[in-house]
This record gives C-alpha cells, structure tokens and sequence, in this order.
C-alpha cells in the first residue's frame, strides 16, 4: 500500500500545482499604446501541462491576443518541458531536440510586401528553430521564414518556392537570456538584440509561396532544426513598431526578465562645444552642444546641459545644443545628460553624463557694431556729422565714444560738439578751420575700459569762395580796346582760394568781356558795370547749390583820339573799329603775318588769313612783305631774275630769294649768302671786272679801285651800300 498511496500523493501535488499555474494571473500588465499583435505566449500564463514521468510536460500554450489553446503539441515524446522558475523566477518552456508546438499561420506571410515585428525571450546556449512559419513539402522542407538560432548567429530568412534560402543575420551575444528582434518591413530587414546596434539589409527578391500554402506556425523549431533551450515569450506583431511603442515594449520585458541592466548599452555622449578649456567672453550668448550616439538602437529622447550642476537647458532634437552666457567672470563646469527612448519606462537604464569640460569666462571688450561713417565723404562747408554704434555684452549703453581727429597732413585739428567720453558721442558734428582732407577714429569703451577702435573715416573739405574781389575795381580805355580784369577770392575760412575759382563774367554795355574776364569796348562811349559771379556748383558740380557770390567794377569808354595807332599797323584806332572791322590793339587781326595797314594798303584782306598765297612770281604774299617788295613789280631788285626764278640746280637765283645754304655759285670763294650781304653777284667771280675776284676784291664793286692798293694821293675810301633783307640800308 506504501508505493501506492506514494504515487497517489505526489500526482496529487503535480495536479495542484499544474492548476495552480493554469490559472495563474498575469505578473505583470502589458503596457498600453502597442498594435494587435497577431500571437503572444508567454510562459507565465495559459499553458496546459500533462505529466509524463518525471517531468512536467506542456502539451498546449495559448495565444494571450485570442481563446483558445492554439499551440499544441498531441505527440507526447515531442511536447517540450515546463519549468516554473526558467528565468527571474518566472515560468518559461525548455525545448530539447524533436521537441515543439505547432499554431496555425500567423503573419508575417512569405511574401515581399509583408511587415512584421517579431521579439523572442531565448537563452542563448541554445541554437536552432526560434519560431517559424510556412508548410512542408513531401520532402520535409518548409517553405514560408524563420528566426533561429546558430552557434555563432542570429538569423532571419525566408524559403522561397524553389525552394532558396535568403536573409541576414547577426553575431548573437553570450550566453544567457536575451531579447531577439526582427522587423521586416517589405524587403528590409533589421535584427536586435536586446534592443542594442541595428544590423540592417535589404533581402533578394523571391518567389513567395502562396498565401493558402502556409499551413502552420512553429515554435522551437523549423524545419528538422529544433531549438534546444529555453524560450520565456514570443510576440509577433503585423507591424513595424514606432518610437514610441519599441522602448515601450522593451521596457516591459526589460523589467519583467530582469535582463536590461548587462545587456542594454547606455547613449554615448560628449561635449562637441566649446572646447575643453575654452576661453569664453562674459555675458555673450555661447552655444552648449554635445555629440549624442545611441549605442542601444533607441533613438534619442532629449540632452540636458549642466553648468557648475545647474541645469540650462535642454534640446530634444539633433543637433543638441542650447544657448548659455556666462552671468559673471571666473570658470564654469559644463557637462551633458544623454536620454535615449529605452527609458521611457525606467529612466535609470538608459541616461548617460558626459565628461565633464572647464571653461573659463573673461570680460569681453566691446565692438563696433554699426561703423563709423560720416553723412558725406565730400564736404563743401565747414563740418559734417559723424556716428559709429558699439556693442557690448553689458549692452551698449554702457559703452562711452571718444573721437579723434587723426590727420597728419599739418592742418588744423578739428572740434567736435558735445561731451566726448559718453555714450551720447556716439554722434557728433565735426568742425574745421581749414579746407583739406581730413581722417577721424573713435574708440569705444566698455566698464571695464576694454577699447574698440573704429575703422578711420575720410572726409575731403573742399574750399568754396564766399567773397571776390576784382581788379581793377574803375578802369579807363579809349574805344575798340580791351581792359583785363582779375580776381582773387576767399574760401568758407577766410583763406586765399586756393584754386582757380570758375567765375561767370558779364557787362551791362558799352563791348563784351569773355570767361577770362577780357573786355572789348565795341566803341561805345561810356562808363559800364563788369560783374564776376562764382557759383559753387560750376566748381563742384556734385556739390551743393547757392549761394552766388559776386563783385562788381566798372570800365570807362572814351573816344579814341583821331590820329591814335595803339598797335603800330598804320591803321588808326577808329578807321579799325569803325571801318575796316580789325581790331585797334593787334596789328595783324586775321594772324595771317601780315599787318592790317600792309594789307589795307596792297588790296588784301585783313580779316581774311591769306599769308600763303602766290601773286605769280614764286614768292608767297608773306614772303613779299617781309622783303618789303613794292607790288606788283616782279623783278624787284633789278637783276634780270623774277623774284621766285632759279637756275639749272633750282638755286633761287635773285638775290633776295637765295638759300641760306653755303653754296657758292661762281666758285670765287664767296657764299652765295655773303654775296648778297656784299651786294656782289653771286654767279661772277669779278663782279666790278676789275681783274680781281670778288674774295679778294677789298671794293668789289668799284672797278677803279685796282688790286688791294689805294692809289697815290687817294685818301678816301669808296661808299660800299650792303641791302638788309628788308631794304634796310646799312652805311
């Protein structure tokens, strides 16, 4: 009776205790926000045992997301173990070899378009089948994916219908329980572990098996390879997961498992900016950024930057970075708190602090942040307005301007109005005394007397006249000539201009006076007003208008006495202006090189420049007067030769029109030039045929002086008449 009632008490105990975790309820809530997942067992609820010997045998497990028990597993030798305490004291199921249970098809289907979310709670001592899908062939080979497990990988694929193995995989951690995961959106597949680095890879294209051929789904095996450990949960979900609902998911299992704390890896981050030991101006706005990576596969939360421990601001999206001004001079520690989306749930798993940096904040000098310009970089007066606008972390009003005249050039030094060394000198006026260009600076200081110094501003005064006098101031003529008047002006400061000032000049009568200021009596009698007027614009014409400065003197007229010749042509004063029209004061009024009388008297024009033309005897009309030649005698010395005649060699054989070359014609050792001079012909060796040739011939021209001796008792010596080219006797 002993082993009996033995046997009877311990199947009683199994029985209790199977009930007890039949019934069990769930340990833990599954968190909300999360899309229907289309299966999800878990361990510790709604699996039926079966004893069989010695172990505790599952022979159903329920899908949690619908009723009924919908993996199961009626082979008695391959129904896996239950095990009460598997991980975290939490109850989970230990496959061996030939060892599973089968469901109905659940997505993902084996097609290129399908998106799923699948997560396993797997020990990874174990290798083979995690969960798979699909049918199998006469052959025994399933068709549809699979997630399992190798020695050294974690692997997702799929069968096509040929059927060809195509995927990715993943090195898989060390032993121990670890969350698998697969997201499969289209071709794209992406593996974790633990939620850690992403790897990722597109599949090949493949023939999918149709939708009706995938006739179950397995867990713990695929295919004849069966896992050959403990599995906690699987969850598929018909989705991919957002980044909301992934660190909500995980940090469910995290916790529920006890696994997050050695396997999740926290973000890594440091501080980008500014630089460790950086030195940083006082109260101006700097930026706080940090480089974030997410060592886990969550993507980043948010940053926190701390200074000397004090938070200052955060930033929840890349680049993290924030503004900050250090408040008061001295050293600052910075550092920045990293969050990635695993802590949604537990915070304390996934924040990281940076290393901590030193920075250092200085009083910074100030700048100029509007430049020093003047209202006008020419000036026609005697000031122009000046301004500049500095910056400074205190804020400008705080800053002071000073303004100084910088120029080098020996002029004066300019004034400038108000009070310099305040804030209001950031504008002035500047006045000068002395026309020129001139250069301003200003400096710019902050409380601490940190300086910026402005750029220089160059400003050109240029002088205006503001008063003339003319000279002379009452001037007398006779009629028909000129009186020249003269005028000296003063600029804006009371200096001698010191340009040529460009004057208008007009007279209300009596003649005409031009630019230069040169009247012309027109022969009227009288007294008139002469005006110069100077307008700035016809100095500057890009400067200002106004005012016209003028002065005024006068010209008395008087009429010419009868017999007066100012200009020496033989022409009077009134027979010019009156009747011929030439001027009284220039003896040649067409510039013609012939004098107005000259021409009066020989019947030329005197307004009409005709200096080149030729009467007909070779000799241009010029050259006739300037020979004083009486027209129209055409041989005018007499010597049998037309004025403008030469000989065979184009010598000009009168003597008035010989070259002034050295030629001697006759060969008797006179230049033909000094037979001229001499009154000799310059084409006879013996002019007077006394036997001696003209060279040494003391009186050529005297045939009855003989030789080079006087004759006895002959005291007085010949006359010798030598003709100046223009008549001019010489005795």
């Amino acid at each position: 009776m002993k082993p009996i009632r033995s046997l009877l008490l311990r199947r009683l105990f199994f029985a209790a205790l199977i009930a007890h975790f039949t019934t069990r309820a769930h340990a833990q809530s599954h968190p909300a926000g999360l899309p229907t997942a289309d299966f999800w067992v878990e361990g510790n609820s709604q699996v039926a045992h079966a004893y069989n010997g010695a172990v505790d045998q599952v022979s159903s497990w329920r899908n949690f997301t619908g009723s009924g028990l919908l993996f199961t597993q009626a082979t008695v030798a391959a129904r896996p173990a239950y095990s009460p305490l598997l991980v975290n004291a939490l109850p989970g199921i230990v496959f061996s070899n030939a060892q599973s249970l089968r469901g109905p098809s659940f997505a993902p289907a084996n097609s290129a378009a399908s998106v799923a979310t699948i997560l396993i709670v797997a020990n990874a001592a174990g290798d083979g089948g995690l969960v798979s899908t699909g049918s199998t062939d006469a052959g025994g080979t399933t068709k549809g994916w699979f997630a399992r497990l190798t020695a050294a990988d974690f692997q997702y694929y799929h069968y096509d219908s040929v059927p060809t193995a195509i995927g990715i995989s993943t090195p898989k951690l060390a032993p121990g329980w670890h969350i698998y995961e697969v997201q499969k959106n289209g071709l794209n597949i992406t593996l974790r572990i633990d939620g850690g680095t992403a790897t990722s890879g597109a599949l090949a294209a493949f023939t999918p098996v149709s939708a009706g051929a995938l006739a179950y789904t397995e867990i713990g095996k695929k295919n004849t390879d069966y896992f050959t450990s403990g599995i906690a949960e699987v969850i598929v979900f018909p989705t991919t997961l957002d980044a909301a609902q992934r660190p909500a998911i995980y940090n469910y299992l995290w916790q529920k498992y006890n696994i997050a704390e050695r396997t999740i890896p926290k973000p890594a981050v440091r501080i980008s900016s500014p630089s460790n030991q950086a030195s940083l101006p006082q109260n101006v706005a700097t930026t706080l950024a940090a480089d974030i990576e997410s060592l886990s596969g969550f993507s980043i939360n948010r940053v926190d930057f701390y200074v000397n421990g004090a938070f200052v601001g955060s930033d929840p999206g890349a680049p993290y970075a924030v503004s900050w001004k250090p408040p008061t001079v001295g050293q600052y520690t910075i550092y920045a708190r990293a969050f990635d989306n695993a802590g949604l749930i537990d915070a304390t798993r996934n924040t990281n602090d940076s290393p901590n940096i030193t920075v250092s904040a200085y009083n910074a000098p100030p700048t100029i942040a509007t430049p020093a310009a003047a209202s006008a970089p020419y000036v026609y007066g005697a000031s122009v307005s000046l301004s500049v606008l500095g910056a400074d972390d205190l804020g400008e009003p705080a800053l002071k301007y000073t303004w100084q005249d910088v120029t080098f050039s020996g002029l004066p030094a300019a004034t400038f109005s108000g009070v310099s060394g305040t804030n209001a000198a950031k504008a002035t006026v500047a006045t000068i005394t002395q026309a020129g260009r001139y250069y301003f600076q200003v400096t710019v200081r902050d409380v601490s007397n940190a300086k910026a110094v402005s750029d220089v501003v160059k400003v050109d005064f240029f002088p205006v006249a503001t008063a003339l006098s003319i000279s002379p101031l009452n001037a007398s003529i006779t009629s028909y000539l000129q009186k020249k008047f003269t005028v000296t002006a003063t600029d804006q400061f009371g200096q001698p201009f010191t340009q040529s000032p460009i004057l208008s000049w007009a007279v209300n009568g009596g003649g005409s006076i031009d630019s230069a200021g040169l009247f012309t009596s027109n022969g009227t009698s009288g007294t008139w007003n002469v005006t110069a007027s100077y307008d700035p614009t016809q100095q500057y014409p890009t400067g200002p208008a106004g005012p016209i400065v003028t002065s005024t003197a006068s010209v008395s007229v008087a009429t010419a006495p009868a017999n007066l010749d100012t200009d020496g042509d033989g022409l009077t004063d009134l027979l010019e202006g009156g009747t011929h029209g030439t001027k009284a004061y220039r003896a040649d009024t067409d510039f013609d090189g012939l004098p107005d009388g000259w021409e009066i008297a020989n019947g030329r024009n005197p307004l009409v420049s005709d200096a080149a033309g030729d009467f007909g005897n070779g000799l241009s009309w010029v050259q006739e007067y300037r020979r004083q030649f009486i027209l129209p005698n055409l041989d005018s010395n007499g010597d049998g030769f037309l004025d403008g005649d030469t000989n065979s060699d184009g010598l000009i054989i009168n003597a008035l029109g010989l070259s002034s070359s050295l030629t001697d014609s006759d060969g008797d050792g006179v230049s033909n030039v000094d037979e001229f001079l001499r009154g000799t012909n310059p084409f006879r060796t013996d002019t007077d045929g006394d036997g001696v040739n003209d060279y040494t011939d003391v009186f050529p021209l005297d045939a009855t002086v003989s030789n080079l001796l006087f004759t006895s008792g002959d005291t007085t010596a010949p006359t010798i008449t030598i003709f100046t080219p223009f008549g001019a006797a010489l005795n």
